[in-house]
């Protein structure tokens, strides 16, 4: 998180990191798999954003920032893509809800992986466009 700092006392640095890991990592996540969603004409994206992303007064600036930013992502996203049959929503775990919801997400998305075998494709097409370790 971004331990609460205010618009006058954030550093570019907290910007920086907390936007890249919370709305530019889920981002780049969802374009480098709605290739293989649209050509399946299917598909479900489940965001983890946070309270945060619908009060102003759930977390700092940066947190509270990127947070709002995903939910953006996640309504142009299920909007966007409805026709291909893509699903794009979020869930909004607020305090002890988070860790479970991130539990529960990593398992759904191993899942999913194994199921469909796109894991390894996904991760050739990110490499192909930039450095996975890139995409935080």
């Amino acid at each position: 998180m971004d331990e609460f700092e205010a618009a006058d006392s954030f550093t570019d640095a907290d910007w920086d990191g907390v936007i890249a890991v919370n709305l530019t990592a889920p981002t780049r996540m969802i374009r480098a798999v709605l290739p293989f969603m649209k050509a399946r004409m299917n598909g479900s994206i489940i965001n983890v954003a946070s309270i945060a992303g619908v009060s102003g007064a759930a977390a700092g600036v940066a947190y509270t920032a990127s947070k709002h930013g995903l939910l953006g992502v996640t309504k142009n996203t299920a909007w966007r893509f409805h026709e291909d049959g893509i699903r794009c929503n979020a869930i909004l775990p607020g305090g002890q809800y988070l860790v479970a919801a991130l539990f529960f997400m990593t398992r759904l998305i191993i899942s999913a992986a194994i199921d469909t075998g796109v894991g390894a494709t996904i991760e050739r097409s990110l490499s192909n466009h930039e450095s996975s370790s890139r995409i935080a």
